[in-house]
């Protein structure tokens, strides 16, 4: 096991015996731990992780079991690039820039907090679905197929 500095001590959990006690000691449904882990165990099984593309170092996960709780933290980088509503960046004179969104800390318009990033992180989404549905069929869209 990887060592953990005392700063982060309190954060670690485990040694668990089983995934009822593990998801018990993360405060977490028992029944959504034991679904991740059989969709883990059949990417083990199949040899390759189809999310992220990785076929080295997938083995079974066994007992004893330990977690460490991770709290989400947003940097704040006050500033960054800044961009118009729909998440789009823009430049020096303040035209967007065809096919550039950023959203959460990298934008300078960006809100404190992590709800608010997850929303604007949305409404970008949904501005860059809107568009790639409007170019459906256009010679971009054609050649990339």
């Amino acid at each position: 096991m990887a060592q953990v500095t005392a700063k982060y001590v309190k954060r670690l959990v485990g040694p668990c015996d089983t995934l009822d006690d593990l998801a018990k000691a993360m405060f977490m449904p028992a029944e959504a731990l034991k679904a991740a882990f059989e969709e883990y165990d059949k990417t083990v099984e199949s040899g390759k992780d189809e999310a992220f593309g990785r076929t080295l170092f997938l083995q079974k996960l066994i007992a004893p079991y330990y977690a460490f709780r991770q709290s989400p933290v947003r940097y704040k980088t006050r500033g960054g690039a800044n961009t118009d509503g729909e998440g789009r960046l823009l430049n020096a004179t303040g035209s967007p820039v065809s096919g550039v969104y950023c959203c959460g800390s990298v934008g300078a318009s960006s809100l404190e907090g992590l709800a608010s990033n997850g929303a604007f992180g949305m409404l970008v989404g949904q501005a860059v679905a809107k568009v790639l549905a409007e170019e459906e069929g256009s010679d971009v869209s054609s050649a990339s197929a």
